[in-house]
């Protein structure tokens, strides 16, 4: 393919920012969660600004933001802003609101004319009615074909590497001339979002139309995992290992307590997958007395590396659901440990403002979970179980996601479903989340 002449405007916005920009690799951590001095705040690639900015900066006033890029000090007090996004993606909301979605996706994934056929395509197929059902109450003509075509080209830009590759600046300039439709659309469906809506929560609880329209565009980064977990999960379900725990599991899945046999399963499945590969940070300045800094330099703070630390797990490359039976959560109360003098973050509630008898509150590291009805929804806030991130910084739609994967591992059990390589010549690469991906791999029924 000829190489493009590059338009100036993306060459000063894209390409530059991304050949002087530079990311370590930093330390594993020791407890479950990233100090402060590393920072949310511009924590992305300055090269990807232009996805979500006119004028391929970040401009949050006019133009919103997300908490994903967040300094803690902005935040509000006591990470108030995290725990707004979380207002959406608390569990009572997945088993009340969410799941009929989710299982009628499930339906057309998983239907029989759709054995033998490579997975990811089928996926995609039907993805965007999940994605913006959940986020706006949208699905079929109700989804504008631009909006279709702005997530595939979104998802182009993430997957396919540089912005010199030809791919990348014509999918790169399709977002941002695609965009500005995009967002009108999203912003005229907010305040008739019902319930069944991450939209619906967001708002009544205090989030600006500008900023949801940004966490809503920033969702596409974020969930774009998803194809990516499904894709590993379901090859890994033939390994003689996990497939033992997974039957062991399905024998009784809602068993124990503070997490069942079927959380257990799919917390190892992510700890041993790493779907989202490490946690972005900003680097400061020395001597810069500012909360976040403009500096081109990310540090990352490897989720794989923490999930399979020997320091943290006995025999952390075993696949062993059982690992969570007795691990620390963020509803547990340990004052003092490791030798603290005091916590490192204070225990703070934050009660929803939308009707529901929800309150958010966070454990001694920062790690944030759901009290429905006087039940808590932990998360396990162990160092060693790091796909999520870490402390404060932790996914805030975590358990939408394992709630989400556990609806999958059910309907592949209803069905009996088996899943292996489909020995295709040339099987198509598709984007999921930040790699581009074979789509190799399909299922068949035992019921056939």
């Amino acid at each position: 393919m000829t190489a493009p002449a590059f338009d100036l405007a993306y060459v000063a916005g894209v390409i530059r920012p991304f050949e002087r920009s530079v990311r370590y690799v930093g330390e594993t951590p020791m407890l479950p969660m990233i100090d402060l001095a590393l920072s949310k705040e511009q924590a992305i690639g300055p090269h990807l600004w232009g996805l979500f900015y006119d004028g391929w900066r970040p401009a949050p006033e006019s133009e919103g933001t997300t908490v994903f890029v967040e300094d803690y000090a902005r935040r509000g007090p006591d990470n108030r802003r995290k725990r707004i996004f979380m207002t959406a993606t608390t569990p009572d909301l997945y088993d009340s609101r969410y799941r009929g979605k989710v299982l009628a996706f499930l339906d057309r994934l998983l239907a029989p004319a759709n054995g033998g056929r490579p997975l990811l395509r089928e996926y995609f197929a039907h993805y965007d009615d999940l994605f913006w059902d959940l986020h706006v109450g949208a699905t079929g003509d109700a989804i504008p074909p631009d909006v279709r075509e702005f997530g595939a080209a979104f998802a182009a830009v993430l997957a396919l590497g540089p912005p010199k590759d030809p791919l990348v600046y014509r999918n790169y300039l399709r977002v941002r001339e695609l965009r500005p439709a995009v967002r009108r659309w999203i912003d005229a469906r907010l305040d008739a979002a019902d319930d069944s809506t991450f939209a619906y929560y967001w708002l009544r609880n205090g989030l600006r139309h500008e900023d949801i329209v940004m966490e809503c565009l920033h969702d596409l980064l974020a969930m774009g995992q998803w194809s990516f977990a499904l894709h590993r999960f379901v090859a890994r379900l033939g390994e003689p290992p996990i497939a033992e725990a997974f039957r062991v599991t399905m024998a009784d899945p809602d068993s124990g307590a503070p997490f069942t046999a079927l959380d257990r399963f799919v917390m190892e499945l992510f700890r041993t997958v790493s779907p989202n590969p490490a946690t972005v940070s900003a680097l400061r300045r020395q001597g810069d007395a500012q909360t976040h800094t403009l500096s081109p330099a990310l540090i990352l703070t490897s989720h794989a590396a923490a999930s399979t630390d020997p320091r943290h797990w006995e025999r952390p490359s075993e696949f062993d659901p059982g690992r969570y039976d007795s691990t620390p959560t963020s509803a547990d109360a340990r004052s003092g440990v490791a030798g603290l003098a005091r916590c490192p973050f204070e225990p703070a509630s934050f009660a929803v403002r939308d009707g529901r008898d929800v309150v958010l509150v966070n454990g001694e590291f920062g790690a944030v979970h759901s009290v429905a009805g006087g039940v808590a929804g932990p998360v396990c806030d162990s160092a060693g179980y790091a796909p999520f991130g870490f402390g404060y910084r932790r996914c805030p739609a975590e358990l939408l996601t394992v709630e989400f994967m556990k609806d999958v591992l059910r309907r592949v059990w209803r069905d009996r479903l088996t899943f292996a390589d489909l020995g295709l010549a040339a099987p198509e690469r598709l984007p999921c989340g930040s790699a581009m991906v074979e789509d190799n791999v399909g299922f068949a029924s035992e019921h056939v």
